[in-house]
């Protein structure tokens, strides 16, 4: 669909759930990165569904729903803007399915960074496991791999990764 594009939306504390089923009544695609952690209480353990980035949700739509949103959408606050270009940020269609399968395909709990954090690394391609044949960027730190997925100024997706599941491209 021309026109269409990845923008990252602000929303007001713990109302991600419920800009979520506004996008949805609305026909419009959206993505909450979420991770599955083991908790501890007294008595026992639940797996439950965390956010990755708190108050973050990635909406897929026009320029002219994106205006729409921020005028109807409850608890919808501000989308992300590139302070070079004063424009909304968008992130590339590619960008974000390569974003989507780290957090759903990652043997490890996926971390985020800053995007100034990490200087750009070796291009790999992981060769088992759940990740297999995706192309992504390597980082080391504190002596440990991480598989890099960047995501322009929003920052920087990571999961730890062996060094005997990539090969160099």
């Amino acid at each position: 669909m021309a026109g269409v594009h990845w923008f990252v939306l602000f929303v007001r504390s713990c109302q991600e759930k419920t800009v979520a089923k506004q996008l949805a009544a609305e026909g419009i695609e959206y993505y909450i990165p979420v991770r599955r952690e083991l908790r501890q209480w007294s008595d026992r353990k639940v797996w439950k569904d965390m956010l990755l980035m708190p108050r973050t949700v990635f909406v897929r739509c026009t320029e002219h729903e994106r205006f729409r949103i921020l005028k109807y959408v409850t608890y919808a606050d501000y989308y992300m803007m590139d302070r070079l270009s004063k424009q909304p940020m968008t992130v590339p269609d590619g960008q974000m399915e390569l974003f989507k399968r780290v957090v759903g395909g990652a043997a490890a709990p996926v971390e985020f960074h800053p995007a100034d954090a990490f200087a750009p690394g070796d291009m790999v391609r992981v060769i088992e496991g759940p990740l297999k044949d995706m192309e992504c960027e390597i980082t080391s730190i504190k002596n440990h791999s991480y598989l890099c997925v960047r995501l322009g100024l929003l920052g920087v997706a990571l999961t730890e990764i062996s060094a005997s599941s990539v090969e160099k491209i």
